[in-house]
């Protein structure tokens, strides 16, 4: 049976930017979809999104972050759980009376 969301894999490649050096290494399980890292200082930070986003108003789409030393991982939530079998920390999450439901899918511009 194929998983709803594939885990989460990173690759180190060339200096050129145009092929692969080494082998795939997986920073995160598969409650993710639409990864971001972004490095700040001496941590790497994975953002993800967790959930359901497409039931309209019940929507439990959310944004979630775990941090690293290593941009290998492991990646830890505010709690010390890894990123393989944590959903990370929440940072963004639609409420009841917001007037967003669902919010995620995220990127830095």
């Amino acid at each position: 049976m194929k998983e709803k969301f594939p885990k989460i894999y990173g690759v180190v490649l060339s200096k050129d930017g145009l092929s692969v050096k080494g082998e795939p290494f997986q920073i995160a399980g598969n409650s993710f979809e639409a990864p971001y890292l972004v490095k700040r200082d001496d941590n790497y930070y994975l953002f993800a999104s967790n959930g359901s986003c497409c039931e309209g108003a019940d929507s439990t789409y959310n944004v979630a972050v775990g941090r690293s030393k290593s941009i290998t991982g492991p990646y830890m939530d505010k709690i010390d759980n890894y990123l393989m079998h944590s959903r990370g920390t929440i940072i963004l999450l639609g409420k009841e009376k917001s007037k967003f439901v669902g919010p995620g899918h995220n990127a830095v511009i």
